[in-house]
């Protein structure tokens, strides 16, 4: 199915070149009858041209692509493609078996054999992410996004992105830190009060890479940073004993002059305290603190 991706695409470029706009709006219309895998569709370029169509001028190209693109994002590959015959001429094209009753399954990928212990779950992994950053791209205006800023974005793709980058990553098997950092990944993608993550991965600002070297703290919403900052700073704060605590919280604030002044620095930037340390008719005894370089004394 290779070569029909990208005999496709010759062909829908070919008729937007001669601006046939009806033999156009037919064929993108039809794309749905086939079957391609996700890496189908990104080698060939079938998704990202696709992709471009919504924004043509013709209202019927407009909607046929805008169709297909939202049937791709919601099941991310349409039914796979039945097998050649073995008793078929290499060099002649063995048309598709008629295809099943329509059940949404899983993308395959073409460098996964089916029966592979770790295709399942690379599918799946495939899927939800395709599912997540498609409902970006189709409902842009509840993310906050322009019509420009999701054109030509192909959810298929930064799904397979991602999910090769965590393959890289953490090695070639599905194992535990796989399935943690997919169902990380999910949740934190997901998650209504944090689109903020979800936004920026589909307009390019964070690629790939860095989204699978984040973790579950540098995902997190910036409400959620702030909120997690303020209980470092009060934690810091509770093992502090009182004069570190006036000096810490008024580390920002110039400090008015004290009445004395440090013999070693000579900065006026003091403070005191008085204790009786000798008999009653004796003065009392002033031990002294600098603010500045931190040096204490005391005199009677």
């Amino acid at each position: 199915m290779g070569e029909v991706a990208k005999e496709l695409v010759v062909k829908i470029s070919h008729l937007q070149q001669k601006g046939e706009l009806g033999p156009l709006a037919d064929l993108v219309s039809s794309l749905a009858e086939h079957s391609f895998t996700p890496d189908e569709l990104i080698t060939s370029g079938l998704s990202k041209l696709v992709g471009k169509l919504r924004k043509h001028e013709d209202a019927r190209v407009k909607g046929a692509a805008a169709e297909w693109v939202s049937h791709c994002a919601a099941l991310c590959v349409v039914k796979p493609a039945a097998k050649p015959s073995a008793a078929a001429s290499p060099a002649h094209k063995v048309e598709a078996s008629p295809p099943k009753p329509p059940t949404p399954v899983a993308p395959q990928s073409s460098s996964i054999p089916p029966n592979a212990p770790d295709a399942d779950m690379r599918n799946t992994a495939l899927r939800k992410l395709g599912e997540i950053f498609g409902k970006v791209v189709t409902d842009y205006a509840t993310f906050k996004l322009s019509v420009d800023e999701v054109e030509g974005v192909d959810p298929l793709a930064i799904a397979g992105e991602i999910e090769a980058c965590m393959r890289e990553k953490l090695g070639s098997g599905v194992d535990s830190k796989y399935k943690n950092k997919l169902r990380s990944l999910l949740f934190n993608l997901k998650d209504e009060k944090n689109t903020e993550l979800v936004t920026r991965v589909v307009c390019g600002s964070i690629t790939a890479e860095k989204l699978v070297s984040m973790d579950p703290k540098e995902m997190a919403s910036s409400d959620t940073k702030r909120w997690r900052e303020q209980v470092a700073e009060y934690k810091k704060m509770e093992l502090m004993d009182n004069l570190s605590y006036q000096r810490y919280a008024h580390r920002d604030r110039e400090l008015p002059d004290g009445l004395f002044e440090c013999p070693k620095c000579k900065s006026k930037k003091t403070q005191y305290s008085e204790k009786q340390t000798r008999s009653a008719d004796e003065p009392t005894t002033k031990f002294c603190h600098c603010i500045n370089c931190d040096y204490r004394w005391k005199f009677c």
